[in-house]
């Protein structure tokens, strides 16, 4: 321990502007034994803990994911600058973070993580998203990060300077490895006291708020027709709760989208009172790496087929759809206008293209670009989004349509979530195909754009295709049972 505090004061020495007052966050990094991060997800110690668990899509140069649990920080963002808040939040973080050994990589080690809701009320929320904010930033006390074959840990506490500056450190860093200690010990033993359960819902469209969906989407056709907006993107909420005698495990839902849908970046975030955020989507809002700049314009939509050649002529004719080729090509539009004053040259759009995933099949372009000097992460959020594939075109005009016809609050629900590293290097994606969960209750969200030709009859299937990604994939045990879960039964039908 000496020789860590030792090299802790030897990199507060070197920071470039020495503090000799207020508050530091230390952060200790160190190579573990541990295959995959979201192993720790079944273990009884996470329970009632602030949780975030991240993977990024297999296919990437370099897929990486990670566990973060407890926060040493965590900001609520609430009113219109939420974005330029969470900016000041990290540039102070990066001013003051303390990372040891001394050249360990930080590069694409996340230092915050959080999340936005779709839109800002500038007040609290009520109802199912109490409690979320407009958005949320931390820094987690423990962070289990796994990228390129190699897994490290990073431990960080928050200490004051002053005499007793040792002391606080120390003692944080032993709470944060004794919890390190219990997580790794207790996925090792993979505890056989299971429970029975089951994955899916055994959901079917009913129909209920068909009437509604289709009014809605009527009003919509005629407001496009009369030019009033070009896009529109309408979303709907099923409800559901756990069959008799069950209890919904949000955590094993995580790992069963993640499992059932592996060309997407699945997350879930868990607040200490249960409720968990969960999800795997398609959809990246921005990536920044250095100041490179890349995001995807998502938009356009169809199922997946049975056999190979019908899921090929459905691919085909999403790609030959005027429709679908209109609605994306506004998201391109917009999300090109919204880069140009923040890049060095115009960007570079390359698509569409036909991505499938498990369930449904999008129109894909990739757009990337250099950022100009000083263009942070978040900056480049506040200028995207909403895009208009989970808004609208012209944005504000789409948004008050939202508002007007849209019975609910979307909550963190196509807002975007993720994680920036000390150097400004991060990445958000949008928040669809997703849940807000609980043990005793659900609601998961699927929206469609709406521009001129759209069929409600059509719509409301589409968004029943992107439901049941999520739906299909719900993990259920008996409520009667005690003790620890083995998250591998839980999860045992989801992937079959």
């Amino acid at each position: 321990m000496n020789s860590l505090l030792s090299a802790v004061h030897e990199a507060i020495d070197g920071m470039a502007a020495v503090p000799d007052s207020g508050e530091l966050w230390v952060r200790v990094v160190q190579p573990i034994q541990l295959d995959d991060p979201w192993d720790l997800l079944g273990t009884e110690w996470l329970r009632n803990k602030n949780v975030v668990a991240w993977e990024s899509p297999q296919g990437r140069s370099n897929p990486s994911s990670f566990l973060a649990v407890g926060r040493v920080i965590r900001e609520a963002l609430v009113g219109h600058r939420r974005f330029e808040r969470a900016d000041a939040i990290w540039k102070t973080v990066r001013e003051r973070m303390v990372t040891v050994p001394d050249g360990v990589k930080t590069t694409g080690l996340p230092v915050l993580i959080g999340g936005f809701a779709f839109a800002s009320l500038g007040s609290e929320r009520s109802g199912r998203w109490a409690g979320w904010h407009d958005g949320m930033v931390g820094i987690p006390e423990l962070l289990i990060h796994r990228t390129n074959g190699e897994t490290v840990a990073a431990m960080t506490v928050q200490v004051t300077l002053g005499e007793t500056f040792d002391t606080q450190l120390t003692d944080g860093l032993a709470r944060i490895a004794r919890l390190l200690g219990h997580l790794t010990a207790e996925a090792q033993i993979k505890n056989d006291l299971s429970r029975e359960s089951k994955t899916g819902l055994g959901w079917r469209d009913s129909g209920g708020d068909r009437s509604a969906w289709d009014e809605s989407v009527e009003q919509a056709c005629v407001d496009l027709h009369d030019g009033k907006i070009e896009k529109v993107v309408m979303a709907r909420e099923v409800r559901a709760v756990p069959d008799s005698g069950q209890r919904f495990q949000p955590l094993a839902t995580a790992m069963a989208l993640r499992k059932r849908q592996p060309s997407c970046v699945a997350f879930a975030f868990q607040r200490s009172n249960g409720d968990v955020f969960v999800g795997a989507t398609p959809e990246p809002l921005v990536e920044v790496a250095g100041r490179q700049i890349r995001t995807v314009a998502v938009a356009g939509t169809t199922k997946r087929g049975g056999a190979t050649g019908s899921d090929s002529a459905l691919g085909h004719a999403l790609l030959e759809s005027g429709k679908d080729r209109r609605e994306h090509a506004l998201v391109v539009e917009a999300i090109q206008k919204g880069l140009e004053p923040l890049l060095t040259t115009d960007s570079i759009a390359d698509g569409p293209k036909v991505v499938r995933h498990a369930n449904v099949q999008h129109l894909e372009t990739y757009i990337q670009g250099v950022l100009q000097e000083g263009v942070t992460l978040f900056r480049v959020a506040e200028h995207l989004h909403p895009t208009p594939a989970v808004g609208g075109v012209p944005r504000q005009l789409a948004l008050e349509w939202v508002t007007e016809h849209e019975d609910m609050d979307r909550g963190w629900y196509a807002g975007p979530v993720g994680w920036i590293d000390v150097e400004g290097n991060g990445e958000l994606v949008v928040a669809i195909r997703s849940a807000l969960m609980g043990p005793e209750r659900l609601s998961a969200f699927a929206g469609c754009g709406l521009v001129s030709g759209s069929e409600p009859k059509a719509e409301w299937e589409e968004s029943n295709h992107k439901l049941r990604a999520v739906l299909d994939a719900v993990v259920q045990s008996d409520a009667s049972a005690d003790g620890p879960v083995d998250l591998d039964q839980k999860i045992r039908g989801a992937v079959s």
